[in-house]
């Protein structure tokens, strides 16, 4: 029998045959050494140096998969000197890398859900069946509420959708709409696995978008959750800041169930600084989460605001069903999807005249595009660069509506010319006119009869506005035009220019306060009081439920910390690579074997029942529209993004991935193998796969082709993948530590086993 051989690694001492490598002897003593090029069983590269050692008497670091122990050997796995070199050689294996961690939709949704793998879920299991419960997994893993989401969310990812280049970006809202909705109406609805009971609890201020969605995932940690909420439902501004034609009450409804399935409790009509305090909370409970949102309206800003109604105010008053009379001629200021809100739901509430005015021009409206058009569409008019001065009551009765446009240059204007936009028609039929009394939907207020008699007897004075220069927004400045003040007429002014957060109560609590809301560290949300952490609009001010849940999310991961004794460092902030910029070049490699789709378009009830009513303007996608729209999506993010060695271990090292950043390589995608998909851009010559088809005995098999720069993976010969990887292709793809080699119907961790090992 073979003298064993004894080492010291990382300090401790083990007995090895001979000939066993550094990286094999570490792994028996469980001692893991990162490695990419390795595999099991074939003959070590030692090309990628992410295995590298420190070996006592050696001035330099050595590969620990090539080289074999020695006696007496002394090995540091760890020190800062390997650290920094791993570091260094996976920036340099970064610094032309031509792919894309993630996909452009999924880093653009503030929530950093899986797009492309939810929907390629729907374009696959659910293809036949329509079913949707892996659809919902995915989903669900990142966002809560989906199929309200899927209604309201302004859908950033869209915009940013690669296919946007070629044709029309997916429909990616409508889609996690489908899913949630027809997951809603089968038999057993998705509910995700809960953790068992760790006898913790946790108490959350505020049941909007915010704090159900940091009861969903506590809850599935096997935490206890209460939310508290001074409403009579919960949903937050879900509920009572949108309208039932935009998110029909059911739907919410039904996403809020599944979070009592799981095992909230709600405590409704509790209202933080009068049933309870927060000293109290932070008694009882392990852990407090405030999600209060900002639901604090703010005034025109100028003398008679008292005079306008506040557009939150008055969505929550249409929510209860006790809307306040109108008129006939209704105003409202404002720009974003509050605004909008509010002169859909006047129309619906039987105003015949409904404006909006916003001083900026069309382009900075922070509302969804597409709800402006459907308001166009319902007769609203929308004008541009105006701004309030004055608002006071008409002692000497109604007066005619003055046109904002009139003698208005259009240099100065910058907007839309009115010939363009949908006009006003006193002809045209109110909400009760349309469809008779009654009509209402989801508990909204149905169209008040005879508010077309309540006199005009306001009176708004305004000025023209141009635009200077970008203010701390990012939107051009709007400027006051000298002289060119006009007054305007109505019978009620709604003032929907944005909300605030409460911020004296939480001051008096001894939380710290910014301008915008309550003060936290920005990883983890935590606040400077210990177990109290804050998040969704009660920090950010008035912003986007879809950052609202994703706060909820966060805030339940730095909890979880909190309550299992674990450092709090929130949710990991994993490493990724973008592929920009994108050339004509690429784009048309990206392109090449794609056919140009139009994208499908959600159906809509019909107008007279649009003006009529508050039901719901957009339905979900048939099936086979979704199937179809799920089918165009291009899965540009990477196959194995989710167990790709390069970026764990980028992650792991705190790499900065554009360190090297220079001229990169070309985007390109070889699919002339009916199993797998290459991408050369991606492939760090680490030769696994050479080695792997070599040791199958593969006729043509891989070789390392060109020199310096410029050599790549590719068939002896010039002949096509197919040909090469006859027999080893799917364990080539698994060996694959990036997303170079991967199977067609890879998502995620589909077939790595052997490329997580490392």
């Amino acid at each position: 029998m073979a003298t064993m051989i004894t080492l010291t690694i990382d300090g401790r001492h083990v007995s090895v045959p001979p000939g066993t490598s550094v990286l094999d002897a570490a792994r028996w003593l469980g001692i893991r050494i990162p490695t990419m090029c390795h595999v099991p069983g074939i003959e070590p590269a030692a090309s990628c140096f992410i295995c590298a050692v420190q070996i006592a008497g050696r001035r330099t670091l050595s590969p620990s998969c090539g080289m074999p122990v020695a006696e007496g050997m002394v090995v540091a796995t760890d020190s800062e000197d390997v650290r920094t070199a791993r570091r260094m050689a996976l920036e340099l294996l970064l610094s032309d890398h031509a792919g894309e961690c993630v996909a452009p939709c999924a880093a653009k949704c503030p929530a950093g859900l899986d797009i492309p793998g939810f929907v390629h879920a729907i374009a696959t299991q659910g293809i036949a069946t329509g079913d949707t419960r892996h659809a919902m997994q995915v989903i669900g893993d990142r966002l809560a509420l989906p199929g309200s989401l899927g209604r309201i969310c302004p859908r950033l990812c869209e915009q940013a959708c690669r296919r946007c280049d070629l044709d029309q970006g997916l429909a990616i809202g409508a889609l996690h709409r489908y899913a949630a909705d027809r997951d809603r109406a089968s038999a057993a609805p998705y509910l995700p696995p809960r953790a068992p009971a760790t006898g913790r609890a946790v108490a959350i201020v505020g049941a909007g978008p915010a704090g159900l969605a940091a009861a969903w995932y506590l809850l599935r940690k096997g935490h206890a959750c209460t939310l508290f909420d001074a409403h009579p439902q919960p949903g937050g501004m879900l509920r009572y800041g949108i309208p039932a034609y935009r998110l029909p009450k059911d739907a919410l409804d039904a996403e809020i169930q599944a979070i009592r399935t799981l095992g909230a409790r709600f405590r409704m009509g509790a209202r933080w600084g009068e049933e309870f305090t927060l000293a109290e909370l932070r008694g009882v409970y392990g852990a407090v989460f405030v999600a209060i949102g900002a639901q604090r309206a703010q005034g025109l800003r100028c003398p008679g605001e008292e005079n306008a109604l506040a557009g939150v105010e008055f969505l929550k008053q249409v929510a209860h069903g006790d809307p306040p009379p109108l008129g006939s001629d209704v105003l409202v200021l404002g720009g974003g999807n509050t605004a909008v809100d509010c002169a859909r739901s006047a129309v619906r509430l039987g105003a015949r005249n409904v404006r909006i005015l916003y001083r900026r021009s069309r382009q900075e409206m922070p509302c969804l595009m597409a709800e402006v058009e459907a308001a166009e569409a319902e007769g609203v008019h929308v004008d541009l660069l105006v701004a309030p001065l004055r608002l006071q009551r008409n002692a000497q009765g109604p007066m005619p509506l003055a046109d904002p446009n009139a003698g208005n240059p259009a240099d100065l204007v910058g907007q839309t010319p009115r010939s363009a936009r949908v006009p006003l028609d006193p002809q045209r039929p109110t909400a009760a006119t349309a469809a008779g009394e009654g009509a209402s939907a989801a508990g909204e207020a149905a169209p008040a009869a005879g508010q077309a008699a309540c006199p005009t007897n306001l009176v708004l004075t305004c000025q023209r506005m141009t635009l200077g220069e970008p203010d701390a927004s990012g939107r051009r400045r709007p400027v006051p035009v000298e002289g060119s003040d006009f007054a305007i007429a109505g019978s009620t002014v709604i003032a929907a220019i944005g909300q605030s957060v409460e911020r004296a109560l939480a001051e008096r609590e001894g939380l710290r306060v910014t301008a915008w809301g309550i003060a936290v560290e920005a990883q983890t949300l935590a606040t400077n009081l210990p177990g109290v952490f804050a998040g969704g609009d009660a920090v950010l001010g008035a912003d986007l439920a879809v950052r609202a849940v994703a706060a909820g999310r966060i805030a339940a991961a730095s909890i979880h910390q909190y309550l299992t004794g674990q450092a709090v460092t929130g949710e990991p902030a994993i490493a990724g690579i973008a592929m920009q910029p994108v050339d004509d070049a690429e784009r048309a490699a990206i392109f090449r074997a794609i056919e140009s789709a139009a994208r499908v378009r959600s159906p809509e009830i019909p107008m007279e029942r649009r003006l009529a009513s508050f039901d719901e303007v957009e339905h979900a996608l048939p099936h086979a529209d979704a199937a179809r729209e799920a089918r165009r999506c291009l899965s540009c993010g990477c196959r194995k993004a989710d167990c790709c060695l390069v970026r764990s271990l980028a992650t792991e090292y705190a790499v900065d991935v554009y360190r090297f950043a220079g001229q990169r390589r070309r985007f390109s995608q070889d699919l002339s193998h009916p199993e797998i998909v290459y991408e050369p851009g991606k492939c760090i010559s680490c030769d696994a796969c050479v080695r792997i088809a070599a040791a199958e005995g593969e006729e043509l098999g891989l070789a390392m082709v060109g020199r310096g720069f410029d050599v790549a993976v590719a068939v002896p010969f010039g002949r096509p993948l197919s040909e090469g990887l006859r027999h080893a292709a799917q364990r080539c793809a698994a060996a694959c530590p990036t997303g170079a080699l991967a199977l067609r119907t890879a998502r995620s961790c589909d077939a790595c086993e052997l490329a997580c090992e490392g």
